[in-house]
């Protein structure tokens, strides 16, 4: 009994100290960062597309909340952002794009869907990708059924909210009724973040494993997110030197801390599902001739014993 207590100890101590060795590597900030830049390409062609998903549904206003969810930490400045975004994706919208403007939206939307597909795979020791065919297909439903479940979440979440029974649980726990707990937006992330570690990788895994991945990246995007938020408000200073460009300066930092965010959740994920990898990490593993040797018999064996 008490080994087994000592273990529940320690096992946390060992994930954490496996995600803070990556994240001291450096390869998972280099992922996050590639992710930055295609981000600033793709962030208005996958809003334009997944407004007009939304649009067939009558939903596509409530893209916008969700979008100033994601950018509240930037606090003033993430609502003049949201609007800035929401206004290109109206003018995609009201504008004969042609046949190469429309080619250029869907592969800039895809060449999104498929880096984070590579950087998730890279967290997962996956070296093949997708087929091609299964891109296409795959990545369609990433890009139309993602923003029509995110939405509804957020809308069934709102309505939830807002209800009288939890708004008599919340003026309970607060003491009076007036105040109520908006869990909605982290509720949503946490949804998000399961779908992108559970259905992203190339590879089979464990329900389990990415509802732990997402629970420990949605709490740290959450709290992160409110450092950055006062980091972003007594940010006089910066905004003196940098004038105007101080907006983008500050969504550039956010967007590479969520997507460093969503890398160690992965990461995370990966722990739980093979933790026997806790002490390689992400380091290839190299054996000896000996090894090499054993393991060809013993999946020799295993064959033979499956065939018999």
């Amino acid at each position: 009994l008490g080994s087994r207590a000592l273990e529940w100890v320690t096992a946390p101590l060992r994930y954490l100290y496996a995600l803070l060795r990556d994240f001291a590597r450096g390869d998972l900030g280099v992922r996050a960062m590639s992710l930055v830049y295609t981000t600033l390409f793709a962030i208005v062609p996958v809003a334009a597309v997944s407004f007009s998903v939304l649009k067939a549904f009558g939903y596509h206003r409530e893209l916008e909340p969700v979008l100033y969810e994601f950018l509240r930490p930037l606090g003033k400045q993430g609502f003049e952002l949201t609007a800035k975004i929401m206004q290109f994706v109206e003018n995609v919208q009201g504008t004969l794009l042609g046949t190469i403007g429309f080619v250029f939206l869907i592969y800039t939307a895809f060449s999104l869907i498929q880096k984070i597909e590579e950087a998730l795979n890279f967290t997962w020791h996956v070296d093949r990708p997708r087929s091609l065919a299964r891109r296409i297909s795959e990545y369609l439903v990433v890009m139309i059924v993602g923003p029509v479940i995110g939405v509804f979440a957020m809308v069934m979440l709102a309505q939830f909210e807002t209800s009288e029974v939890v708004a008599r649980l919340s003026g309970l726990a607060t003491g009076h009724g007036s105040s109520r707990a908006h869990f909605a937006p982290y509720v949503l992330i946490i949804a998000l973040f399961t779908f992108l570690y559970s259905y992203m990788p190339n590879t089979k895994v464990r329900p389990g494993p990415a509802l732990v991945g997402a629970l420990f990246g949605g709490e740290l995007w959450a709290a992160v997110g409110g450092l950055f938020a006062r980091i972003a408000v007594y940010s006089a200073k910066t905004a003196a030197i940098y004038a105007g460009f101080a907006v983008v300066l500050l969504f550039l930092v956010w967007v590479y801390v969520s997507w460093l965010i969503v890398m160690l959740g992965a990461q995370l994920s990966f722990y739980v599902q093979n933790p026997s990898y806790l002490r390689l990490g992400l380091q290839e593993l190299r054996m000896s001739g000996e090894e090499s040797e054993r393991l060809a018999l013993a999946l020799m064996y295993l064959v033979a014993e499956a065939h018999e």
